[in-house]
């Protein structure tokens, strides 16, 4: 039987253990901006938050290989999150699964602070704290953040490198023409 000094005791630590949770979950609303693009009605996988979180990423991953000006750039990240999309979108569907919980986990805002130690959501977080979640990440000791790194990269690169217009900049010609009947 619990005393009247236990069960204040207890109410006390739950409240304070409430309150803990919803600090560490942060402000009401939406943790991610959503993404607006020319090409987002034609996303199959991506979500707009989502797809904000890779545009915050892509950047990041292919520093040097996109456009540095802006209007280029907006319309080189665009096409980078149109083909992460159509990535996903041709994966099997466990492994879609998988990748939607490693976004599940990049959304959530207490997995974004306690396991990245990024605070203030990723649209606050600067191209500097980005490269080093990423390395962070990438080096992690944990075996399951290092593989969801690898998704990641694997996936950006992916979308950047399948696309015919990345070609010029690193000199590839494209596949030969008699093989594939030529891309245009």
């Amino acid at each position: 039987m619990l005393s009247r000094r236990q069960l204040l005791k207890t109410g006390i630590a739950g409240v304070c253990m409430l309150g803990a949770a919803r600090l560490a979950y942060g402000p009401f609303g939406e943790n991610v901006s959503a993404y607006s693009s020319a090409l987002s009605d034609q996303f199959q996988w991506l979500t707009p938050q989502r797809a904000n979180i890779v545009s915050r990423f892509a950047p990041v991953m292919l520093q040097g290989a996109i456009p540095a000006n802006n209007p280029a750039r907006q319309q080189t990240l665009d096409e980078v999150v149109y083909g992460f999309d159509l990535a996903v979108s041709g994966l099997t569907p466990a492994i879609q699964k998988e990748v939607d919980q490693l976004f599940m986990l990049l959304e959530l805002a207490p997995s974004r602070r306690l396991l990245f130690q990024v605070w203030d959501g990723w649209d606050h977080a600067t191209d500097q704290q980005l490269a080093d979640f990423l390395n962070a990440m990438k080096n992690h000791p944990i075996g399951l953040l290092q593989t969801a790194y690898a998704a990641l990269h694997k996936l950006t690169m992916a979308a950047w490198y399948g696309n015919p217009k990345s070609w010029e900049r690193i000199g590839y010609p494209g596949p030969p023409h008699h093989l594939f009947g030529g891309v245009s």
